[in-house]
């Protein structure tokens, strides 16, 4: 059952777009240390949304976070984050989630629709066993943030100072 898939260039553009804020916000800082966040987010803001948050950005922090750590992210409790704007198969329980977004990522087999909603599609190596689970991008983020934020707790080292 091969999945056909295209590639979306947004995707880069969009995860660029975050990924060069970043760097030129250090650059600004070591020129300018008294410039303010606000005068360099400002551009970024158009009708109460930020673009530097967006399906690239959030698409990179599911590889790092669920594909990068392979099976050691199996160990992360995931009680108490919120799945309710996540539609999904109903053959997967809540524990399988996490797995089958790392394999559609890690081989893949999703996309994102115009009003950015991401399909990730998971399924055997025989094609049975499909799965599906439909999210917006701005609800995966807040999933991956919380997500996120229980991995570091788990693999930071002990007495580790974060900033």
């Amino acid at each position: 059952m091969a999945q056909k898939r295209s590639f979306d260039p947004r995707l880069v553009i969009d995860a660029n777009r975050s990924f060069s804020f970043i760097f030129r916000s250090f650059e600004a800082f070591r020129t300018k240390p008294d410039l303010s966040v606000g005068s360099m987010i400002r551009p970024h803001i158009s009708g109460g949304h930020c673009d530097l948050i967006n399906p690239g950005l959030v698409l990179a922090a599911c590889y790092i976070y669920f594909v990068y750590p392979r099976e050691a992210i199996e160990s992360i409790d995931l009680s108490g984050i919120d799945l309710s704007s996540f539609r999904i198969s109903p053959q997967i329980g809540p524990n399988e989630v996490l797995r089958r977004l790392r394999n559609s990522l890690s081989h893949g087999r999703f996309e994102i629709d115009e009003a950015g909603i991401f399909t990730f599609r998971e399924h055997k190596a025989d094609g049975t066993d499909l799965s599906v689970v439909q999210v917006h991008f701005a609800d995966l983020g807040t999933f991956v943030d919380a997500f996120g934020r229980r991995a570091c707790d788990k693999f930071r080292s002990p007495g580790e100072v974060v900033h």
